[in-house]
C-alpha cells in the first residue's frame, strides 16, 4: 500500500509505549485505575487542504449507488473530538476500499493550525481502521495522544509527535517551532534518518501555544480554524436529537477517561 512508502528513512524500534497518564499525579496508571464516564462532548469536523491546492472531485453515492453530492474539493475532511492535538498528527488516514479518497491517496495535507507559513504536510495513507461510514472517513492520526492511532502510526511507521508534559501542559521545551517545522519537514521528504528519541525530542507546539493548559489550547486551535473559514459546518442537534440548525461542532455524547483517584481527565502519554 502507499502509506509504505512514506517515512522509510528511520530506525525506529518501537520501543516506546503509550499509558494512561495522569496529569494530577503525574504517573502512569493502569487500565484497571481508569473510569471512562459518558459526558456531553462536542466533535469538530475541519478541512485539511491539499498540497499546493489540488484539487479533486468529491463523490458521495447512496446505498443504490446513485451519486447525491459531486464537488470539486481542495482539502480532506476530517472529524476530531480533540482539536488541540491536530499539532502532533503524523497523517490522515482513509480506509482503502473508501472510493471517495482514492485520487488522494499517497498524496499530502497541511494540518490547518499555527502560523501560516510554517504549517506542516503530513501524507494521505490507507488503514483498515478508519470507518467509511463514520464522519467523513478519514481520521487524523496522532500516534501519541491516542490509543487507536498509536497502533495506525506503529503499522505505517509515523512520527510519533508529544505534545503535552507531564502536567497535561502544552511543552514549553526544545527549538523554536519554525525550527522544529523544518525538521519535520525533513523526516517526510526523508532528507534525514530519525529514531525515536529524535521524534521525542522536537516540540511542534507553536510558540504561542507553548505553556498553555491542554483544554485552553482546545480552544485556541478551534477558534483560530473557524477564524480561517476552515471549519466545515454540521448538522446541529437539540437535546432530544432532533435536528435544530447548522453549526460548526457537532455535541454528542463521548466517553472520557478519568483518573479513579484524582478524578482528572487522562491523558494517554508516550513513555520509554
Amino acid at each position: 500500500m502507499f502509506h509504505q512508502t512514506f517515512f522509510s528513512n528511520s530506525r525506529f524500534f518501537q520501543e516506546k509505549r503509550l499509558v494512561n497518564w495522569d496529569p494530577h499525579f503525574e504517573t502512569a496508571i493502569s487500565d484497571l485505575e481508569v473510569e471512562n464516564i459518558e459526558v456531553a462532548g462536542h466533535m469538530w469536523h475541519f478541512k485539511y487542504p491539499l498540497k499546493g491546492g489540488e484539487t479533486y472531485t468529491y463523490i458521495e453515492k447512496d446505498e443504490n449507488g446513485n451519486i447525491t453530492l459531486q464537488e470539486e474539493r481542495d482539502y480532506i475532511s476530517i472529524a476530531t473530538t480533540r482539536p488541540e492535538t491536530m499539532l502532533g498528527d503524523g497523517a490522515v488516514a482513509v480506509h482503502p476500499s473508501d472510493q471517495r479518497y482514492k485520487p488522494l491517496i499517497g498524496k499530502f495535507c497541511e494540518i490547518p493550525v499555527g502560523p501560516k507559513q510554517y504549517r506542516r504536510l503530513i501524507p494521505i495513507i490507507t488503514d483498515e481502521y478508519p470507518d467509511p461510514n463514520f464522519g467523513s472517513g478519514a481520521v487524523k492520526i496522532t500516534g501519541a495522544h491516542d490509543f487507536n492511532d498509536y497502533q495506525v502510526a506503529k503499522r505505517s511507521n509515523i512520527p510519533m509527535y508529544s505534545l503535552m508534559d507531564k502536567k497535561g501542559v502544552m511543552r514549553v521545551d526544545g527549538s523554536p517551532y519554525k525550527d522544529e517545522v523544518a525538521k519535520a519537514q525533513a523526516i517526510l521528504n526523508e532528507e534525514i534518518s530519525w529514531d525515536e528519541d529524535l521524534v521525542a525530542s522536537m516540540n511542534l507546539v507553536p510558540d504561542e501555544y507553548r505553556g498553555l493548559d491542554r483544554f485552553e489550547a482546545r480552544k485556541k486551535v478551534v477558534a483560530e480554524i473557524t477564524a480561517e473559514g476552515l471549519a466545515v459546518m454540521v448538522d446541529a442537534t437539540d437535546n432530544e436529537g432532533n435536528l435544530s440548525t447548522k453549526a460548526f461542532v457537532e455535541s454528542k455524547p463521548i466517553m472520557q477517561p478519568f483518573g479513579d483517584r484524582s478524578k482528572v481527565v487522562i491523558e494517554p502519554m508516550l513513555t520509554d
